[in-house]
């Protein structure tokens, strides 16, 4: 009688929810921080919808599958990484660093200060922390859980990115999975507390809008890309600068806007993506901050001091010595960015993991090249990402010799390389198979 009048599929939305919140009242007892975590998860989750829309995304039950199993997984992982303090890519500080100056910021938030001067911090990632601690409790494990929604909207977006190239819903669901939840780089620092995990949906959101803008020029579209280079500058510059030469060079090379019309945009355009470094108190242009940064001191220092840390500096190349001295050094440094840790830098047992990382990349490029040099793709996208990719490696060649660096600044190139894969896959499939059926066949443009 009761099933008649009130549906079982109530009673269990209800049974499951005293469940949720009986739960919730007993880790409040033992650990408060990971209740209001876990409260915060549902969050995110409840909110997928929202999220997906301002992303431009279309809701359905597949997105809203890959936003909740990136989320659950990624928070498995943040909980086991921060209750067992494993660490298999060796101490990552700038996480701890990042609690302490949040855990202050939100000390003074509540007393009505709202100032980051004086903070131990060269950005506003850990002052975006404090936020939420100053909403909560100041608990790592929030933080963490920020981290695992930026996470969630990461697989969002690379589903995205690969439907804008070309790609099917169920190519786009899977190589989002296998992005986020298998490149191990990302699994690891994507569950901490690190700007990275802001970085890398910044970097492909940016990605997204350019392609947008290539297609059809909008105002709200180049708005949100200024606001996303804006966002991108004071969390990594060298990020920054090679998001604004990407979207330079793809103006002029792929823009599908009317050559006159291009050019007379175009200089407005540059003018104000070239101005965009003046927010963070740089020139015009930022070219202070080339100027500084291209000089043989200064290089010399972020190869050979600024990034050194014991058990995961490769030998760095000598640039220096003459144009031929400095093409074969670029050339060294950038097959390691690209390729490293090559097997004979792994010395070390818990580099193990980053071994395996690489030779999952070492299976993945040979498809991704095929992937490139198919018609499958609208290749304007394609060479957005490439570009950016080959930037974003181009300026870790020159600063940078630390590979646990080197694996955490590369992940949004990786992140975006990756979603290539499934294309060559489809290739090399339908030069075995012919035409029989692909599971995640994409469109053909």
């Amino acid at each position: 009688m009761m099933g008649a009048n009130f549906p079982l599929r109530k009673i269990m939305i209800l049974a499951v929810g005293g469940v949720f919140i009986g739960g919730i009242g007993i880790l409040v007892a033992f650990d408060p921080g990971l209740a209001i975590s876990t409260i915060l998860l549902a969050l995110f989750a409840a909110g997928s919808p929202l999220i997906a829309r301002l992303l431009g995304i279309r809701f359905h039950k597949l997105v809203f599958q890959l936003f909740l199993f990136t989320l659950l997984f990624h928070f498995a992982i943040a909980a086991f990484l921060y209750y067992t303090q494993f660490t298999p890519f060796g101490g990552v500080g700038d996480y701890i660093l990042y609690h302490e100056v949040a855990t202050q910021a939100a000390e003074r938030m509540r007393e009505g200060n709202f100032s980051m001067q004086g903070l131990d911090t060269s950005h506003y990632y850990p002052f975006v922390i404090g936020a939420v601690y100053a909403l909560t409790i100041p608990a790592e494990m929030i933080g963490n859980t920020v981290s695992v929604g930026l996470a969630a909207i990461t697989a969002l977006l690379i589903y995205a990115v690969v439907l804008k190239m070309g790609g099917k819903e169920k190519m786009a669901f899977w190589i989002s999975i296998f992005t986020t939840s298998f490149y191990p780089s990302y699994v690891y620092y994507g569950s901490l507390l690190l700007k990275d995990t802001l970085v890398i949906p910044l970097v492909l959101l940016g990605v997204l809008l350019m392609m947008n803008l290539m297609e059809r020029f909008s105002v709200k579209g180049f708005i949100g890309f200024c606001l996303i280079l804006i966002a991108l500058f004071p969390l990594r510059i060298y990020v920054g600068f090679a998001m604004l030469f990407t979207f330079i060079i793809s103006w002029v090379l792929f823009s599908k806007v009317h050559l006159i019309k291009k050019i007379i945009l175009g200089a407005g355009v540059l003018y104000l993506v070239l101005f965009i470094p003046s927010f963070s108190g740089h020139t015009f242009g930022g070219f202070d901050v080339l100027q500084t940064y291209m000089s043989e001191s200064w290089v010399s220092y972020y190869r050979q001091d600024a990034y050194v840390g014991s058990g995961s500096t490769v030998e760095a190349a000598d640039i220096f010595g003459g144009p031929s001295q400095f093409i074969r050094g670029l050339l060294g440094s950038f097959m390691v960015v690209l390729l490293g840790p090559l097997p004979w830098q792994v010395t070390a047992w818990r580099q193990m993991l980053g071994l395996g990382e690489v030779l999952l990349w070492y299976f993945a490029l040979p498809f991704i090249a095929l992937a490139f040099f198919t018609p499958l793709l609208k290749k304007r996208m394609v060479f957005i990402l490439v570009i950016f990719s080959i930037l974003l490696f181009g300026v870790l060649s020159v600063y940078v010799s630390n590979m646990g660096i080197i694996t955490r600044i590369r992940m949004p190139a990786f992140i975006l390389l990756f979603s290539l894969l499934p294309f060559g896959l489809y290739l090399v499939h339908q030069k075995i198979f012919g035409s029989r059926y692909f599971p995640i066949e994409p469109t053909v443009h």
